[in-house]
């Protein structure tokens, strides 16, 4: 494959990306962080937002966990979703 080719398949691809962004806003939250972080700061939110209504520690610790294992699920799975669009586009690139 020539250089030209490569930079140009390189360009559209850039392109595709950003486009992606575009049309699916969830990938914009967690498209530069690991799945572990966006679930530590669910863990994070979700367990100050029960705070108020809720001061057992016990609960707390447990709302957290689930806000973690939700939150790490919904990343892993955008990314997940996301890797699957570009493999597709990357294969009808090559036709």
């Amino acid at each position: 494959m020539s250089l030209n080719k490569k930079e140009k398949k390189q360009r559209n691809l850039k392109e595709w990306e950003k486009q992606y962004r575009l049309d699916n806003p969830v990938y914009n939250l967690n498209h530069s962080y690991p799945s572990f972080a966006f679930g530590a700061v669910c863990a994070f939110i979700g367990a100050l937002m029960i705070i108020p209504f809720q001061m057992d520690q016990t609960t707390i610790t447990r709302f957290g966990f689930f806000c973690f294992a939700i939150g790490y699920a919904v990343d892993w799975f955008c990314k997940r979703e996301w890797w699957k669009a570009r493999e597709k586009y990357e294969r009808l690139q090559d036709l």
